[in-house]
């Protein structure tokens, strides 16, 4: 069976890399291609990515070629013998240069993906998936009437649908008005053997917290600088460090400014997964302020790192955190409030229960070896939904 599956750029988000691994470690090969590579990862992505071992090609985007590249693009109009009704020479490419792959299934890693380029598998006569991320859901009422119906449409004819999060699911059955079957595969992260070592990070008496993510709206930064400055108020001898790139970069810059947090807030940009694995290991816990999100892979990365975890009561992080034994649950919308669960990092016997659980929860869910089995049956009952 060639499963072929689609992402937006390449290279890709860590998380695709990830599944990519946990997928061919086990036997189950995929090819991936990327829809183009003019965002590259240091501008799409949070956290910088040294991974070079894996490759993808990159789809012929004609509209977007050189000379020399429609040319080249050119040879997939005369690939095999499908009838090709499409008006423009862009979708002609496309179709033939799929054709040529000759794939069992076409897996599209965003639902927003899926709805501009399922009508390829469906030209071809072969079955899609799609992963559905909270870029896609939670973002889809705001969209356009035409965009909200095409990613409907991609979802309603997909042969399976896979949801990073259950929360996500369900959402998707809201917009669809009707019941949606559904498969969760979390994601997957590297787990170590055993818990790694936590010295509490609490140095000369200052308690270090840390938070990673692209600085964008749905990340919520500008609630955990508040936060900060609250529990500073409170007399907590406090630092905070913020790791990721993104669109609001100067307005979080400035609000640290206008906050009088520029001594005790970092913000030094990507850094990639070993600079993390370091900042984790000096760290006293991990904050996730989100507003929207489906599952993220921060979270997951500082559970299995045996970090402690604080996170925003927000749809798959509930899935995870059991407040107060996996980690601690904050209101998304009243930052005012995180203080006195925050000033518990100081209890370094509660912290050490804490992280032990969440790190036995996280090889439950994330394990590398449980997310390529659970996406083989995903893709193996796709392709023989349609036999």
């Amino acid at each position: 069976m060639k499963i072929v599956e689609v992402v937006y750029n390449w290279p890709a988000e860590t998380f695709i890399h990830r599944h990519a691994h946990a997928l061919d470690t086990l036997g189950f090969p995929i090819q991936i291609i990327a829809r183009h590579n003019a965002v590259l990862l240091n501008e799409s992505a949070s956290l910088g990515n040294t991974d070079k071992s894996l490759h993808a090609e990159i789809m012929p985007n004609f509209n977007h070629l050189g000379v020399w590249g429609k040319l080249a693009g050119l040879r997939f109009l005369t690939v095999g013998s499908i009838r090709r009704q499409e008006t423009s020479i862009s979708e002609k490419i496309l179709l033939g240069y799929f054709e040529r792959l000759r794939p069992d299934l076409v897996h599209f890693h965003d639902a927003s993906l899926a709805a501009s380029m399922c009508w390829i598998p469906l030209a071809l006569g072969i079955p899609y998936t799609l992963s559905l991320r909270g870029s896609d859901i939670q973002v889809l009422t705001l969209q356009s009437t035409t965009q909200r119906q095409a990613t409907i449409n991609a979802i309603e004819g997909a042969a399976k649908v896979h949801a990073v999060c259950r929360a996500l699911g369900l959402s998707a059955a809201q917009l669809l008005a009707r019941d949606l079957d559904f498969s969760v595969i979390y994601t997957t992260v590297p787990i170590p053997a055993a818990l790694p070592a936590w010295l509490g990070g609490i140095n000369d008496g200052q308690v270090h917290f840390v938070s990673t993510g692209r600085l964008m709206w749905r990340k919520g930064f500008s609630n955990l600088l508040i936060a900060f400055r609250h529990l500073r108020d409170r007399g907590m001898n406090a630092r905070l460090t913020i790791v990721g790139a993104g669109p609001d970069l100067d307005y979080l810059l400035y609000l640290r400014k206008m906050l009088d947090l520029e001594t005790v807030i970092d913000i030094p940009g990507k850094l990639n997964y070993e600079q993390i694995l370091a900042l984790f290991g000096r760290a006293s816990a991990y904050i996730q302020a989100s507003i929207a999100e489906g599952l993220s892979n921060s979270l997951v990365e500082a559970m299995s790192t045996g970090l402690p975890v604080f996170a925003t009561d927000v749809d798959g992080t509930r899935e995870v955190i059991e407040d107060g034994l996996t980690g601690f649950l904050l209101p998304p919308f009243a930052p005012q409030d995180w203080v006195e669960r925050l000033m518990q990092v100081q209890d370094k016997a509660r912290m050490e229960a804490v992280r032990t659980a969440a790190f036995i929860k996280a090889g439950q869910l994330f394990s590398p070896e449980l997310h390529a089995r659970s996406f083989g049956a995903f893709f193996d009952d796709a392709v023989n939904v349609n036999v």
